[in-house]
């Protein structure tokens, strides 16, 4: 059975599941995935795909998780499939689970640039009301509103942006690679593709 994984909107979805570790995460797609199943698979591959890359770097999120798929897996997971005559039936299934650094096409070549850093260019509005109820005259959070606010710094002098401070991290490629991985499988008959 394969498993693609998006991990990185797993991870915005289910946050505090994601920070349980890979096990608990695993744990409870088995607990999810197991009983849809006529059979239970003797192996199953978990591929993980997410902004592992900026530029040539490896992220620290990248890090983490090789470190506990290191620790963790392979393993035998315990997919609990009740039936009439055994209703405790449990069997094991040896799961794996690697980080998606290529297509499954063309596993020796490695996709860099999984992830980029991008300047928020939309305006960001704060809600200005909450300052009345502050207590402190000259709250700071007053001149982050009308930075926001203006795009720009307050100060007459300054010539700092919005886009120049803010920025956000997002994923690229991937989304195209879970679907050409997808295609690949299916092309190959695999009969078991799970996409999560």
């Amino acid at each position: 059975m394969e498993v693609l994984v998006d991990y990185d909107n797993l991870e915005s979805a289910e946050p505090s599941l994601a920070r349980a570790g890979l096990f608990t995460l695993f744990s409870q797609l088995v607990a999810v995935v197991g009983p849809r199943r006529n059979t239970v698979p003797e192996r199953c591959r978990i591929r993980l795909y997410g902004g592992w890359y900026e530029k040539e770097n490896i992220t620290r999120k990248a890090e983490r998780l090789i470190a506990d798929i290191d620790r963790t897996f392979p393993m035998l997971m315990v997919w609990v499939k009740p039936t009439k005559e055994n209703p405790d039936e449990k069997n094991k299934c040896l799961t794996q689970v690697e980080m998606a650094y290529s297509l499954e096409a063309h596993p020796g070549r490695h996709l860099f640039r999984t992830i980029r850093a991008r300047s928020i260019d939309t305006r960001i509005e704060c809600d200005t009301d909450y300052f009345d109820a502050c207590q402190e005259k000259w709250c700071p959070m007053r001149e982050v509103a009308e930075f926001l606010e203006k795009q720009k710094c307050p100060m007459d002098d300054c010539t700092v942006s919005q886009t120049d401070v803010l920025w956000k991290r997002e994923q690229k490629l991937i989304d195209t690679m879970i679907t050409s991985d997808l295609i690949f499988l299916a092309s190959k008959g695999w009969p078991c593709i799970d996409l999560v």
